[in-house]
């Protein structure tokens, strides 16, 4: 990989980060359903730069940086537990790859991010059954208290919840591949080999 490879990642990571936060936001606006579409606006807006990245970059290794700078940020931010999680999903995308030649192969990448940001949208659960309540209000205090704790149990402990959160986040994740690939192909090809937007 080089230098110019490098560089591009970081600038693909700003605008995914950008866009991933932007969704979280978004979210907020919808109330009780806060918590169901958490990651599901930013899973959808962020996933055009997975594609254009990996087509564009399309070297070994560039999940993983563009997931490890995103942790990173994350840790700027504050939040240095997301730093290990991060590196899990950081793996996970380029294991899911596999080999370089499937930065090519928009079936291979839909695959992969569906399958990461649904592993993406359990954070909230995942730090609540390590941490527990006590150390998610002494890791972040800022974040949360002892009301936002009992909240975040309340939902995630709850079957029904879970269920709900599961079938939304891969509607979403699937639908946000369909359109990463979309806006590849409509905007970013460039006389590259078209393919169908709905089989590529």
């Amino acid at each position: 990989m080089k230098l110019k490879d490098f560089i591009k990642i970081v600038l693909f990571t700003v605008i995914g980060f950008i866009l991933l936060m932007g969704g979280s936001l978004l979210s907020t606006v919808t109330g009780v359903f806060a918590f169901y579409l958490n990651t599901a606006f930013g899973t959808f807006l962020m996933a055009p730069v997975i594609f254009v990245m990996c087509h564009k970059v399309h070297k070994r290794g560039t999940l993983f940086i563009y997931y490890l700078f995103i942790g990173l940020v994350y840790s700027l931010m504050g939040f240095w537990a997301f730093m290990p999680f991060m590196i899990l999903v950081a793996g996970l995308a380029e294991i899911l790859v596999g080999p370089v030649e499937n930065y090519h192969n928009d079936k291979k990448l839909s695959i992969m991010y569906i399958i990461v940001q649904f592993f993406y949208s359990l954070h909230g659960l995942l730090f609540l059954l390590i941490l527990k309540g006590e150390g998610l209000v002494k890791l972040f205090p800022d974040m949360f208290d002892a009301q936002k704790v009992k909240e975040l149990s309340d939902f995630y402990y709850n079957g029904k919840n879970l269920v709900i959160l599961v079938i939304i986040q891969l509607v979403f994740s699937y639908l946000a591949a369909k359109f990463g690939v979309y806006v590849y192909k409509k905007f970013f090809a460039k006389g590259e080999n078209q393919k169908s937007v709905l089989h590529g």
